[in-house]
């Protein structure tokens, strides 16, 4: 139930998860540059992966993924 919720948000929450515990961890070191780093490295990752992955899902579910897309962020910065 916690996870068809969790898609209510967020098109993939365990990415956005991922990506702001791997830069949060970073934060609470008190370690800028590391958090600069895992921000970059984390962040580049997931364009690529989400990208990849949302081109499968519209040629699987067609113009219903497109609708889902429409609605619902990924909540990353800057990945549409």
């Amino acid at each position: 139930m916690l996870t068809c919720v969790s898609f209510r948000y967020s098109r993939h929450p365990g990415y956005l998860g991922w990506f702001y515990w791997s830069v949060a961890t970073q934060v609470v070191l008190l370690n800028p540059l590391c958090t600069a780093a895992f921000a970059y490295v984390s962040w580049n990752f997931f364009k690529e992966r989400i990208s990849y992955e949302e081109d499968t899902l519209v040629q699987h579910f067609g113009e219903k993924y497109q609708d889902y897309k429409k609605r619902v962020p990924t909540l990353i910065p800057m990945i549409p």
